[in-house]
């Protein structure tokens, strides 16, 4: 049975029923891998900022003024000064994670990733997040750890 709180009460085959309506008419059917244990839906953050780059590509030619102006802002914000490329792009990393933001954490893990991070320094971060934010940016954080497309940091202890 699924209540209206959207909590997974019970399993129909390898689909998992939750809900954050009340009424079963309403129920939103997600669908799972079931090997022993429940699993999150994978999301691919190559194909997440792959598909925003295309859309602010639309932006770019639809509303040019408004986008060089973020342009602008971007590269005067990320610039290296007293702090470095790397760690405005921790900064950045650490938040788009407490904001939730998938776009955010694909593409700064991307450029983290191009400046060199260790994966120190963002296990480091993420750990910051996760206390400055708790459970929600914990699941967050692991989002970030996911977006590693290759695994060049490392993370071969995801599957």
């Amino acid at each position: 049975m699924v209540t209206d709180t959207g909590r997974i009460e019970a399993k129909k085959g390898l689909q998992w029923w939750a809900t954050d309506c009340q009424t079963p008419s309403q129920q939103v059917k997600l669908r799972v891998a079931y090997i022993g244990k429940l699993t999150m839906p994978s999301k691919s953050f190559v194909t997440i900022t792959t598909d925003l780059t295309k859309a602010i590509g639309t932006l770019r030619k639809a509303v040019p003024e408004a986008m060089q102006g973020f342009s602008a802002l971007h590269n005067g914000a990320m610039k290296a000064g007293a702090l470095s490329e790397l760690d405005k792009e921790l900064l950045a990393l650490a938040i788009g994670v407490a904001q939730h933001c998938d776009g955010c954490i694909g593409f700064h893990v991307k450029a983290l990733i191009r400046l060199g991070v260790t994966r120190e320094q963002l296990m480091e971060t993420l750990g910051v997040c996760v206390y400055m934010g708790g459970g929600p940016t914990l699941m967050y954080a692991a989002e970030a750890v996911r977006a590693d497309p290759k695994p060049l940091l490392g993370f071969s202890d995801i599957s």
